[in-house]
């Protein structure tokens, strides 16, 4: 069986251990850095699904120092109103 797990690479106790996680940047004070995104989100009707139903798009706002978040839908995607959330 050593032979065996020798052959593999793990005859050492350092190849079973898991591997350290990768490590998470965090921001001294919250508003130091913002994470902005936007999706583009396919708006359904009832009846016909074709009938013209468009788009919306959420907004999501991210804090790396407190990892709070803030996603709102709106009905267009412009750069102004991502500088509103």
């Amino acid at each position: 069986m050593s032979s065996h797990r020798r052959r593999l690479g793990l005859n050492k106790r350092s190849a079973l251990a898991p591997a350290k996680p990768n490590n998470r940047y965090e921001r001294s004070y919250p508003g130091s850095l913002l994470h902005l995104d936007s999706k583009k989100l396919r708006r359904f009707c009832k009846g016909k699904p074709s009938a013209g139903a468009g788009w919306e798009y959420i907004h999501i706002c991210i804090d790396a120092h407190s990892r709070l978040s803030y996603a709102e839908i709106l009905p267009d995607e412009r750069k102004e109103r991502e500088s509103l959330l």
